[in-house]
Parts: C-alpha cells; structure tokens; sequence
C-alpha cells in the first residue's frame, strides 16, 4: 500500500482539516456526494504535501499467495461455523438442509470475495485506501485511490470482482458516486461474463488492464489463483451436502 509522508501524524485530523477548507460544491444534491467530491479536491490539490512518492516496491507473486491463502483460511472457518450451526430461515424451517448450506456459502462467498481483490490491490505503492490510510475515513462509492504522482493525480475507483457483479439497478448509483470526482472509473478485478454497468461518463478497467493501472502486472496469476481457490472451495462445499 502506498504511504503518507512522515509529516502526516495524525492522517485523519489532517484531512479533516483540509477538507474543511474546500467549499462545497452546492449542484450536488446529495450530501454524502458532496462530502466525497470535497475530499477528492482536497486529496488532490495537495498530492505533493501527503503522499510518499518515494516508496518504491514491486509486488511479488508470493505476497498475492498469502493473501489469498488467509482469504481462504478464514472463509473456510466462517462458513464451517455458519453451516454447522446454521441460523433459522426459510431453507432450515423447511428441512432443506442442502438449501440451506447452498444459500449460506454463496451469500457469504459472494459478500466476501471482492474483499480479497481490494487486498492485492492495496500492495501496490501507489494505491491508497481510505479507511486504511486515513484511519477509516470513508469516501462514498471509493474503494481505492490509484495515486499518478507525476501527473497529480488521483483516479477514484470502484473496484468489483467481475464484468456482471453489480445489477443492472445498481448501475446507476455506481454512476452518481464515481461522476463527482475528476477522475472516476469503475473496475473489475477479473475479465469474465458481460459489463452490467454502461456509462457515457465513468471509464471502465478490467483484467490486465486494471492491474496494470495499479501497478500489479499479475493478472494472470492472479485469476489463476481465484479459479484454484473456487475449485478447492467447491470441494469444500460438497462435502457439506454429502
């Protein structure tokens, strides 16, 4: 993950303090919006006095290993846990167990595994997380900001797991929250099924694409690395109905 400089002590205090500076943009409607849209402008005019553009890494094959080995880790004990002891639904009141423990595991995978593309992002030095960065500071519709220094300049993104994750309803919100930055895209980790999101305004990344903006030029690794881990999970689960 990309760093502040060392004069930044207290990151959230200090991001307070310059978000407070910045007038609000009153054509944005919608509050959280505008607060958003007054942190990208803070951010960003003052790329040089925040951000480390010093720090230098490049990402190993092994770092993008770990991560998803404790993803799988922890998945594994959750769901051991929720499908053993599972909480009353419809599925349980039925006395469809195997439904049951199908609903749990791909609401909890599906809830869960963008997570893990967050993750691998983030080793990168120069993408910055919010919430991580600036001690949770949560910016509306951002997972990730992908920082060019020499261009002072910040690409906001929303970060999925594939093309189709986000419903076509959803579609729009994604739109509304990236449009009130000067740079917003929308990205999917990895380069499968059809784009469920279609805008006139907000860039679109994905694959090898996306992570060579972030500065990982591992995508193919990294999409084997999913599909491994889909299939061992897959086993996982029919252990469960058997």
């Amino acid at each position: 993950m990309g760093k502040l400089k060392k004069s930044i002590c207290e990151p959230k205090k200090w991001l307070d303090q310059k978000v407070a500076t910045i007038h609000a943009d009153n054509s944005i409607s919608d509050d959280r919006l505008r607060t958003s849209e007054r942190f990208g402008r803070a951010l960003e005019g003052s790329i040089d006095e925040w951000f480390d553009s010093t720090y230098v890494k490049i990402v190993s094959q092994k770092e993008i290993e770990f991560l998803f080995d404790e993803f799988q880790k922890k998945f594994i004990n959750e769901i051991t846990e929720k499908i053993t002891n599972p909480k009353e639904s419809v599925f349980t009141s039925g006395m469809t167990p195997n439904l049951s423990a199908a609903n749990t595991f791909t609401r909890s995978l599906s809830t869960k595994f963008g997570n893990i593309f967050e993750d691998i992002a983030c080793l990168s030095p120069k993408v910055i997380s919010s919430e991580k960065n600036f001690e949770k500071t949560k910016i509306t519709g951002v997972d990730i900001l992908i920082v060019e220094a020499s261009k002072r300049e910040i690409i906001f993104s929303q970060v999925k797991t594939a093309k189709g994750t986000l419903t076509g309803s959803q579609a729009p919100r994604s739109e509304s929250e990236l449009s009130v930055f000067r740079k917003g895209i929308f990205c999917a980790a990895l380069n499968m099924g059809d784009w469920t999101f279609n805008s006139q305004q907000i860039e679109r990344k994905t694959g090898s694409e996306f992570w060579e903006l972030v500065g990982i030029n591992e995508y193919e690794f990294i999409k084997q690395k999913a599909e491994k881990m889909f299939g061992e999970l897959e086993e996982l689960f029919k252990s469960f109905i058997n």
